[in-house]
């Protein structure tokens, strides 16, 4: 119904229980090969989700970038509860406890995305065919050097052990993320208009904060 007459179903996705990142990547924009059935989430205009997958997997992390990567959400089960596939317990007096020190990763992963999350609830992906949201090493499994361009800027970011970002924040802001210590260079900023680069973070209320301005070097090709 969704390749033709329509439905009123927003979004359909499976509940994988897979730690395997290439499956996860593919979800939202190939068919995947879920239950010995090859299924294509991305179906129309459909949303695709990871309903549901398991939240014990110590590469839960990397499991959500690399679903987003791929152009679908990702969903964990559980936070806590009694099905055993929480990030938390229940200690004696009530508190919640880490299942393990991955949770961190879970959680600083999670408060990067949050910054974005009008660009990411409002641009596709370029691995799934997007062009103004940029993913560098999806699967974090890639140890090279990559560029990407992004508005006429070339992009180049050490992708080692991490996952980056670069997307449009507006038609004057370009957005720089990654969920580990990292570097990156742009190039091309003398023919894409750019006047001025910052450093900084966005706050809680989602307003860029500037720490430093930084130089620009603008060197002519021979």
């Amino acid at each position: 119904m969704r390749k033709s007459d329509g439905t009123y179903i927003d979004f359909i996705g499976y509940d994988p229980y897979d730690k395997d990142v290439s499956v996860i990547y593919n979800y939202g924009h190939s068919v995947t090969q879920m239950t010995k059935v090859s299924v294509d989430y991305s179906t129309g205009l459909n949303l695709p989700v990871v309903m549901e997958n398991d939240g014990k997997f110590s590469n839960s992390a990397q499991l959500t970038l690399a679903s987003l990567v791929g152009g679908a959400f990702y969903n964990m089960y559980e936070i806590c509860g009694p099905d055993n596939f929480g990030l938390y317990t229940k200690g004696n007096d009530g508190t919640s406890i880490p299942c393990d020190n991955y949770i961190e990763d879970v959680c600083s992963t999670n408060f990067m995305l949050n910054k974005i999350g009008n660009i990411l609830a409002s641009k596709q992906a370029d691995e799934a065919g997007g062009e103004q949201l940029m993913f560098f090493n999806p699967k974090s499994d890639d140890t090279k050097t990559s560029t990407k361009p992004l508005r006429g800027i070339n992009i180049t970011y050490n992708t080692e052990n991490g996952v980056r970002i670069a997307a449009e924040q507006s038609s004057k802001e370009i957005v720089l993320e990654s969920n580990t210590a990292s570097q990156f260079v742009l190039s091309n900023l003398k023919d894409s208009g750019i006047v001025s680069v910052e450093t900084g973070a966005y706050n809680e209320n989602g307003e860029w904060v500037k720490t430093e301005i930084k130089p620009i070097t603008l060197m002519a090709m021979i």
